[in-house]
Protein backbone atom coordinates (compact mmCIF):
# COMPACT_ATOMS: atom_id res chain seq x y z
CA UNK A 1 0.00 0.00 0.00
CA UNK A 2 3.14 2.24 1.15
CA UNK A 3 6.45 2.64 -0.44
CA UNK A 4 7.82 4.93 2.55
CA UNK A 5 6.92 4.79 6.50
CA UNK A 6 5.85 8.27 6.37
CA UNK A 7 3.02 7.40 3.67
CA UNK A 8 1.99 4.53 5.89
CA UNK A 9 1.74 6.86 9.05
CA UNK A 10 -0.30 9.41 6.77
CA UNK A 11 -2.73 6.41 5.40
CA UNK A 12 -2.98 4.83 8.97
CA UNK A 13 -3.58 8.16 10.66
CA UNK A 14 -6.27 8.82 7.98
CA UNK A 15 -8.06 4.95 8.27
CA UNK A 16 -8.33 6.17 12.30
CA UNK A 17 -9.84 9.34 11.49
CA UNK A 18 -11.95 8.30 9.43
CA UNK A 19 -12.92 5.56 11.86
CA UNK A 20 -13.75 7.84 14.20
CA UNK A 21 -16.23 10.18 12.31
CA UNK A 22 -18.34 7.43 11.74
CA UNK A 23 -18.46 6.81 15.37
CA UNK A 24 -15.82 3.67 15.60
CA UNK A 25 -13.71 2.87 17.42
CA UNK A 26 -10.30 0.64 15.97
CA UNK A 27 -8.26 -1.03 18.68
CA UNK A 28 -4.49 -0.68 18.93
CA UNK A 29 -4.35 -3.91 20.05
CA UNK A 30 -5.53 -5.71 17.69
CA UNK A 31 -4.01 -3.62 14.47
CA UNK A 32 -0.68 -4.76 13.43
CA UNK A 33 1.41 -3.86 10.55
CA UNK A 34 3.55 -5.48 8.11
CA UNK A 35 6.66 -4.71 6.17
CA UNK A 36 7.75 -6.44 3.06
CA UNK A 37 11.39 -5.35 2.44
CA UNK A 38 14.75 -6.63 1.92
CA UNK A 39 16.83 -4.05 4.39
CA UNK A 40 15.78 -4.04 8.15
CA UNK A 41 13.59 -0.99 9.48
CA UNK A 42 12.90 -0.01 12.68
CA UNK A 43 10.34 2.82 11.81
CA UNK A 44 7.33 3.04 14.09
CA UNK A 45 3.45 3.47 12.89
CA UNK A 46 1.74 5.27 15.73
CA UNK A 47 -2.36 5.61 15.76
CA UNK A 48 -4.14 7.36 18.14
CA UNK A 49 -0.91 7.80 20.31
CA UNK A 50 0.13 4.47 20.94
CA UNK A 51 3.02 2.67 18.74
CA UNK A 52 1.30 -0.39 16.37
CA UNK A 53 3.29 -3.52 15.78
Amino acid sequence: MSGKSSELQDLTSIFYEKARSYAMEVSTEKTKTIVNSAKHTSEYINMNQENLE
